[in-house]
């Protein structure tokens, strides 16, 4: 998990570092993820999902699991909107 120092993980990395280490795809949805809950994936979810999303960052960086990814943030932008149908 990030410690705060530059290259201990993707999302701080983009987020304090300018750098980009998700496919395309990924950071568009996270992105708007992260401009209507700023503290994902923390916050308000258990301690369990924060560690799994934190693990798909890493996935995402090595490029693995991406539409399934895109999907699960998709999911979460559209919770986080309201328009969920579940």
């Amino acid at each position: 998990m990030a410690n705060g120092k530059e290259g201990d993980g993707p999302l701080s990395d983009m987020l304090n570092y300018g750098r980009h280490p998700f496919p395309i795809k990924i950071e568009d949805v996270l992105l708007q993820v992260l401009a209507l809950d700023p503290d994902f994936p923390d916050g308000r979810r258990l301690y369990t999902e924060q560690l799994r999303w934190y693990e798909r960052f890493d996935e995402w960086q090595d490029r693995i699991g991406v539409e399934e990814g895109v999907a699960a943030l998709t999911a979460v932008l559209e919770e986080l909107r309201g328009e969920s149908k579940a």
